[in-house]
């Protein structure tokens, strides 16, 4: 897990911010296709939108969680407009947008929608297929920074742009797909994979941090990202604990797994006498002061 540290500093290292927008109508008539979340929107909300399942072979028994595929650019436009007010209504009483993802494309709809498909369920080199949630935006929004300039025009295939909601600045990002040659398929390597099982984890973390008033960028993202991952490495399975652990590196800077009053509460996780979390409840700020046994 160590060389996944290296790679996160060095691709977040040339990372750029992707454009904050401003969904407007001139924008939003520019968007060709519109990705719904079924487990995040009621169904009265696309009731009335012809929508299709992305649903990748062999997961029909999770039909029901699949994203939706909409044409928006078969809509007329003065039912696109009110769509976009029915998205603004939607994100003022809710945490997750209407619209997970709007991208433009000029591929057709049936050209669109296998290239998203194929997208979905990839294979890592241990042979299992692992779902790839990319619709999501607090998926996407590190899949940016994760992948590489190819990846990511796999990752992005017929779309040209892609508008993702965060919902923790409650705007909108706008990236581009690189004008790069893709590859057929999208492959991650070992560390990237191991990187991606964190990003539930990571994203648990940002949204404390802005649950507490503080804001965060790319490079908080990185910080505590590493962080989770040393905490596999320390042996904390629970993710809370590892959230926490990520926290706590990212207030009082690296290496407090050599302060003695934290060397103790991982070695009573590890030993599962307790919960680090639970472990902590008795750790003292002055503890994060005392860097290899000195006072």
């Amino acid at each position: 897990m160590r060389n996944v540290a290296m790679l996160v500093g060095q691709v977040l290292s040339a990372w750029i911010d992707p454009m904050i927008v401003e969904l407007g109508h001139r924008l939003f008539l520019a968007q060709d296709y519109a990705i719904i979340n079924p487990m995040q929107v009621g169904s009265d909300q696309y009731a009335d939108l012809d929508v299709q399942y992305l649903l990748p072979k062999g997961l029909e028994r999770h039909r029901r969680m699949m994203p939706l595929l909409v044409y928006l650019a078969s809509v007329e436009e003065s039912r696109r407009i009110e769509l976009l007010e029915r998205a603004d209504h939607w994100s003022r009483h809710h945490h997750m947008p209407l619209f997970s993802a709007l991208f433009s494309s000029a591929h057709a709809p049936g050209r669109v929608r296998a290239g998203l498909l194929a997208r979905m369920l990839l294979r890592r080199d241990d042979g299992r297929r692992v779902w790839l949630r990319y619709h999501d935006p607090r998926v996407f929004r590190h899949l940016q920074w994760l992948l590489d300039k190819e990846q990511l025009a796999v990752l992005m295939g017929p779309a040209q742009t892609w508008l993702g909601f965060d919902p923790l600045c409650r705007r909108w990002r706008q990236w581009s797909r690189p004008d790069v040659p893709g590859h057929p398929r999208l492959r991650l390597d070992s560390r990237q994979w191991q990187a991606v099982e964190q990003f539930e984890a990571l994203n648990g973390c940002l949204r404390d941090l802005a649950d507490e008033g503080e804001s965060s960028d790319g490079d908080t993202a990185r910080r505590l990202l590493e962080s989770l991952l040393e905490a596999r490495r320390q042996g904390l399975v629970q993710s809370v604990d590892a959230m926490l652990y990520a926290r706590q590196q990212l207030e009082h800077g690296p290496g407090i797994a050599r302060l003695p009053a934290v060397a103790l509460r991982l070695r009573q996780a590890r030993e599962l006498e307790t919960s680090y979390v639970v472990a902590c409840d008795t750790l003292l700020k002055d503890d994060f002061l005392r860097r290899d046994g000195a006072a």
